[in-house]
């Protein structure tokens, strides 16, 4: 984690990084997106996929260290933001993702789609198990978050990223907390800085199925020597759910992909 005058000092020296890690920009920006944010195009930040400031940051001292002598560490998390379907699925609902489904030839799948209202365990999104045995096979585990569980209160905070791009958004990929620059104080919370993201991958940057494998192997060597890599996916993109705006792609095959990866390279995974 870093934390501490003396690292904050370190990086103070250096403007360029300061602003960078503090997000100066982003405090008074003259034009936001229709979420209220300053959008990463509009920015200054370009080399989003260097953490500059971790790196500046390891030369001058940080030496973090993870369980059983790991290289790095990697973070897994699942937003699950369709619950209520869990509950009750809406007649409308379902039948738009059957006619979708039929559309992509997934008659099989388009069959049973009617009667997962009434077995729950027959919808795309009813997908845990087959996750969950996954990351089994690998001896790693990840947190599922609920939309109405999410901030029940924590004491850290992985939300910290940018929506329309891959990356680390203030230059760090190590758990830090965040700098109030109109209080002139540390933020008391952990901030653990999200990287990657399925729905930014393909709905945002448009990336194919390979081009989205190319650039998450990337962020895995960048951050293999010392760093930490957050990755979030929602369960909706685990189990070829019929909506969304992503390319055809068996996505588990992406997801065991980067566990493969990550033992090669001597990962810690945690959740």
């Amino acid at each position: 984690m870093v934390k501490g005058d003396t690292l904050i000092k370190k990086v103070k020296q250096d403007r360029e990084l300061w602003e960078l890690f503090t997000k100066k920009e982003e405090y008074n920006p003259i034009i936001l997106d229709k979420y209220g944010r300053l959008s990463y195009y509009l920015g200054s930040q370009r080399n989003v996929f260097e953490p500059e400031v971790s790196s500046f940051l390891i030369k001058n001292g940080l030496s973090p260290e993870y369980p059983e002598g790991k290289k790095f560490a990697v973070c897994l998390i699942h937003d699950i933001t369709h619950d209520i379907d869990f509950v009750c699925p809406e007649m409308s609902k379902t039948a738009a993702r059957t006619i979708k489904t039929l559309k992509k030839g997934q008659f099989v799948r388009a069959s049973i789609l009617p009667f997962s209202r009434i077995n729950k365990t027959w919808s795309p999104l009813w997908n845990f198990r087959q996750i969950m045995e996954l990351e089994e096979n690998y001896g790693e585990k990840s947190t599922f978050y609920f939309r109405t569980l999410e901030y029940a209160g924590f004491s850290y905070d992985s939300t910290f990223r940018h929506h329309y791009c891959a990356g680390f958004r203030n230059g760090m990929d190590h758990p830090f907390s965040p700098y109030n620059l109109n209080t002139g104080k540390e933020i008391d919370i952990l901030e653990i800085p999200l990287s990657v993201i399925d729905t930014t991958l393909f709905n945002q940057m448009h990336l194919d199925f390979n081009q989205a494998w190319k650039l998450t192997e990337k962020l895995i060597d960048t951050v293999e020597f010392r760093g930490v890599l957050m990755v979030l996916w929602y369960n909706i993109y685990q189990g070829n759910y019929p909506e969304g705006n992503y390319p055809e792609g068996d996505y588990l095959e992406f997801y065991k992909k980067r566990f493969q990866c990550c033992a090669e390279k001597d990962g810690w995974t945690a959740s």
